[in-house]
């Protein structure tokens, strides 16, 4: 199998070069190409991956990372966001001078928008394309498929189940800060399992569920709008 690297990931290269003779029995070639659409991807267009670094926040105000997962949505079957922070912790303390609730929002903001699978790779990010490439495939044919699921850390075994819905709902809600699991439930019960009508609702509204006051809802309408 080939696979097909983006030319700008000059420092990159070398690194999957080396992974792949040494580490890979499926992935034989590495391709240099230059792509409009994605940083890594399969031959055959079935997987893409975007990859970003400490410019993920920059990219996402200015608008850059919107187009560049629409684009990767459109071309590919399996869209990847590969981010190389060792999680929402290490992203937080790594931009210091930026809200924790505009850090995590931000990812939410990115899970409402693309139906793309956001994967925390920290430094492993060549180790990790090639063993998820490999995953696809057992050498001639694709293998079964690994369903959409909104959010991975690093490390974490791809999930063989596909993520439902509401489950996807209830990630994004659960996961803005001051939330959780349980007042992510009442609020999408309150609100008829709707993300959008939790945007669009009166702040008034939002505070009638129970263990959320004015700045958590303020925090919330921030987040989803």
């Amino acid at each position: 199998m080939k696979i097909c690297i983006d030319s700008r990931e000059r420092l990159k290269i070398p690194l999957f070069k080396r992974y792949v003779e040494k580490k890979c029995k499926l992935i034989t070639e590495v391709e240099v190409v230059t792509a409009a659409t994605s940083d890594a991807y399969t031959e055959d267009l079935v997987i893409g991956i975007e990859r970003k670094g400490g410019d993920y926040l920059s990219s996402l105000f200015n608008g850059q990372l919107d187009k560049q997962l629409h684009e990767l949505c459109n071309n590919f079957e399996y869209p990847f966001l590969f981010i190389e922070y060792d999680g929402i912790k290490d992203m937080i303390a790594k931009n210091s001078g930026t809200n924790p609730g505009v850090i995590v929002g931000s990812v939410v903001s990115v899970l409402v928008r693309h139906k793309v699978t956001v994967c925390f790779v920290g430094d492993l990010y060549v180790s990790f394309v090639c063993k998820l490439f490999e995953k696809f495939y057992d050498g001639k044919n694709k293998a079964k498929e690994i369903s959409y699921s909104p959010i991975r850390q690093k490390r974490r075994k791809l999930s063989k189940r596909k993520a439902t819905t509401m489950e996807i709902k209830h990630d994004v809600v659960s996961r803005i800060p001051g939330v959780g699991p349980n007042k992510g439930n009442k609020l999408l019960e309150y609100f008829g399992n709707s993300i959008g009508k939790i945007a669009q609702a009166d702040i008034e509204e939002i505070m009638k569920i129970k263990g959320i006051g004015k700045v958590l809802g303020n925090e919330i309408k921030e987040i989803l709008k």
